[in-house]
C-alpha cells in the first residue's frame, strides 16, 4: 500500500493489523516502515496532542506549531497539485470568515524541493494569506513522519491546548465545525 492510500486509513483500522504482525515481520524493513506510519496515524488521531514541528516560510522565517498555542489553528496539509489548489478556495473562505484572536491557520506544503517555485507561486495565485511553511527536506521529511504521511489535501483542527479536535474538514463541514468551536 502506498503512503497516500495508507494515509487515508485511520489508526483504528490499521493499528490492529500492525499489532497482529509477527515480530519477524515487524522487524523487517517493510514492517518498520509500516510501524512508523501506524505510529504517525496514532499520534494524530482526534484527542491526541498534535506533534510539534518547526519549519520555514518562503521568506526563511522559522515557525513552530507551538507558536499557535492559545488559539484554535487549522493545520492544512497541501501541495501544488490540482486537487489541493481547488481545496484552497474553501480554505481562503474559511480563513476570511473566522480569522481573529481565537483562530488562525497554518499551511504546510508537502511539495518536494523541486517544486519549491510552484509552491511559492501557488501561495500568491491562490491568495493564501495565512502563514505557510514547507516540509521540503528530502526523504526524511519531519512533518510527514510525525503526521503519518498525510495525503493531500488534508487538515487537522487543533484546540488552544494543542489537542486535535477534528480532522479532514472540507466544504460545509469545515465551516460548520469552525463555527461550533470558534464563534
Amino acid at each position: 500500500m502506498g503512503h497516500g492510500r495508507f494515509a487515508q486509513r485511520r489508526y483504528e483500522e490499521v493499528g490492529p493489523l500492525y499489532a497482529a504482525l509477527s515480530p519477524e515481520l515487524k522487524s523487517s524493513r517493510p514492517g518498520r516502515i509500516y510501524g512508523d506510519l501506524v505510529q504517525g496515524l496514532k499520534a494524530t488521531t482526534v484527542g491526541q496532542l498534535a506533534p510539534n514541528f518547526t519549519k520555514k516560510t518562503p521568506a526563511g522565517k522559522a515557525v513552530s506549531l507551538a507558536d499557535y498555542r492559545g488559539k484554535y489553528v487549522l493545520l492544512a496539509f497541501w501541495n501544488s497539485c490540482a486537487s489541493c489548489r481547488t481545496e484552497n478556495t474553501d480554505l481562503v473562505n474559511a480563513y476570511q470568515a473566522f480569522k481573529g484572536p481565537k483562530f488562525d491557520m497554518l499551511g504546510v506544503s508537502l511539495d518536494t524541493e523541486n517544486n519549491r517555485d510552484r509552491w511559492i507561486k501557488a501561495i500568491a495565485d491562490d491568495h493564501l494569506t495565512w502563514t505557510q511553511v514547507a516540509d521540503l527536506d528530502g526523504p526524511d521529511r519531519e512533518v510527514q513522519q510525525l503526521y503519518g504521511y498525510p495525503d493531500t489535501p488534508q487538515n487537522l483542527l487543533i484546540d488552544p491546548t494543542g489537542k486535535i479536535v477534528a480532522a479532514n474538514l472540507h466544504g460545509a463541514e469545515l465551516h460548520a465545525t469552525l463555527a461550533r468551536f470558534i464563534k
